[in-house]
């Protein structure tokens, strides 16, 4: 098996700067997304946001697109030919988290002034997020 990493004189693989950069934006990254998503947090162990909910407002869901669209600038800026094939994969898990969330949404005209909405987040379905949707729909309908 071949190996890009050069060894140390301990026999440990030598660290680039690109992958210390990459580990610190991932930790950072997978942090604030937590932070950002308590449940999911506390659905995977992570037990440092108990005290909160996912803040759904407008204002919050606009930090967030801004948050998750510099992390993917930073992330597209990393050198991923500098980093381990394992980072690669990582940088890409990361960069698929961020933007892979599909949103479905179907109307259906049932009659003249009757259309029926469906809304579905995700492949299992976020009720919650897709209620605020069709809040924002129902808003700039009035």
């Amino acid at each position: 098996m071949t190996d890009d990493s050069t060894l140390s004189e301990s026999g440990t693989p030598e660290r680039s700067p690109d992958s210390d950069n990459f580990a610190g934006l991932a930790r950072s990254t997978l942090d604030e997304l937590l932070e950002r998503h308590p449940e999911a947090a506390t659905t995977l162990g992570d037990h440092r946001f108990d005290d909160r909910l996912t803040d759904l407002s407008p204002e919050a869901l606009d930090d967030e697109q801004r948050w998750a669209s510099g992390r993917l600038a930073e992330l597209d800026a990393l050198p991923l030919d500098e980093l381990s094939p394992a980072e690669r994969v990582d940088a890409q898990i990361l960069s698929r988290t961020a933007t892979d969330t599909k949103i479905v949404i179907n109307l259906n005209r049932v009659t003249d002034t009757l259309t029926k909405v469906y809304i579905k987040v995700g492949v299992v379905g976020d009720e919650t997020l897709s209620r605020l949707i069709l809040d924002k729909i129902y808003a700039e309908l009035k």
